[in-house]
């Protein structure tokens, strides 16, 4: 909201962009960040919330590889190296990644009852 883009905490840090883009960008990310900390805070009350995060992990990964691909960033500056946005993409697909396999982890798991958690 103040405008600052912290590199690696906001993949297109050095892209130009409209203070009204950025101030969207930081309300939605607060946003998610509610989303995730509520599925943290009970993921087996919550499972159906933390599916639909990983969903949309998923769904935002696309989204920034198709940035990546279809934008011309040179276009904005010619300084701009889109190498470190596929190294930013990449590490947050790993990430991903590490979710989706806790998440099937923790699915083995079964309650006392027998019955599977998530």
């Amino acid at each position: 909201m103040i405008g600052i883009k912290i590199p690696r905490l906001f993949v297109y840090y050095n892209v130009p962009s409209y203070a009204y883009q950025d101030r969207i960008i930081s309300f939605l990310s607060f946003g998610w960040s509610i989303f995730i900390f509520t599925a943290f805070l009970n993921p087996i009350k919550n499972a159906d919330l933390v599916k639909a995060i990983l969903v949309s992990g998923i769904g935002a990964i696309i989204g920034l590889c198709t940035i990546n691909i279809v934008t011309d960033f040179h276009k904005f500056t010619k300084t701009i190296n889109v190498s470190e946005f596929w190294i930013e993409t990449l590490c947050l697909s790993v990430y991903l990644l590490w979710l989706i396999v806790f998440y099937f982890r923790s699915n083995l798991k079964t309650n006392p009852q027998g019955n599977k958690y998530l």
